[in-house]
């Protein structure tokens, strides 16, 4: 937008330094009737409709320079169900942060934005898939313990629902189908962060519900380590 605001200025200045000076059609010795302001008057209407065409102009330009802006791919950042991008635009790559507490939180799950996920895993090529454990101690400051899975190549097929994570973020590849009935994980990092196509249980004992419906699932799940009350966070980064 600073961009835009010094692109029309520049404009402005240059349109400044062209307009016409109406002084001069000012008579030299000021007489009594009207007639003898027509030609500043005159002056003046034309330069009031060049400045509206001008303005016209700049309006169209500073449109279409707000479509290209729209255009340009963005980051995107889902925290803890916030999602922290501006809307509208191409996804370039993809944050998902999910935090937790162990021991004894049981798991918390952050579902994945379909369209975040056909959008670059979907593509020729697939994407790139990042996941990362954070130890965060009690101090928000005090970062503990990181492990890292990654990167490895993973692929989304939104119309079979078959994905594939290759190696690098476990030691064989991975390979499964969303939403035929049975839980798949994708990646695991450190103590309890998880990409699966089922979302975590919500009952005790069971470590999925069962994957009835399309959709991939960030989880964070308490391994019982640690001291009470010890944050950590997982982080998913699809590029």
């Amino acid at each position: 937008m600073r961009a835009l605001a010094l692109a029309a200025l520049a404009i402005l200045a240059a349109v400044s330094a062209q307009a016409r000076d109406c002084s001069r059609t000012l008579p030299d010795v000021v007489l009594t009737y009207p007639l003898d302001l027509r030609g500043f008057l005159d002056c003046i209407d034309d330069e009031f409709a060049a400045l509206r065409r001008e303005n016209a102009r700049l309006r169209e330009e500073a449109a279409a320079l707000r479509a290209e802006l729209a255009a340009l791919p963005a980051g995107y950042l889902n925290e803890d169900g916030r999602v922290l991008s501006p809307p509208g635009r191409p996804v370039a790559s993809a944050r998902f942060v999910l935090s937790s507490r162990q021991p004894g939180s049981g798991a918390v799950s952050l579902s994945l934005d379909p369209a975040v996920v056909e959008a670059l895993c979907a593509r020729p090529g697939g994407c790139t898939l990042r996941l990362s454990y954070q130890a965060m101690g009690f101090g928000f400051d005090d970062p503990r313990q990181a492990t890292a899975v990654g990167p490895c190549a993973f692929d989304y097929d939104p119309a079979s629902g078959a994905w594939f994570a290759g190696r690098g973020c476990s030691d064989e590849a991975a390979r499964g189908t969303d939403g035929t009935g049975s839980a798949e994980i994708a990646a695991i990092a450190g103590e309890g962060c998880i990409l699966a196509d089922a979302d975590a249980a919500r009952l005790a004992g069971e470590p999925f519900e069962p994957d009835r419906t399309r959709g991939l699932y960030l989880i964070a799940r308490s391994g019982g380590e640690g001291r009470s009350g010890q944050r950590f966070r997982c982080d998913l980064v699809l590029e």
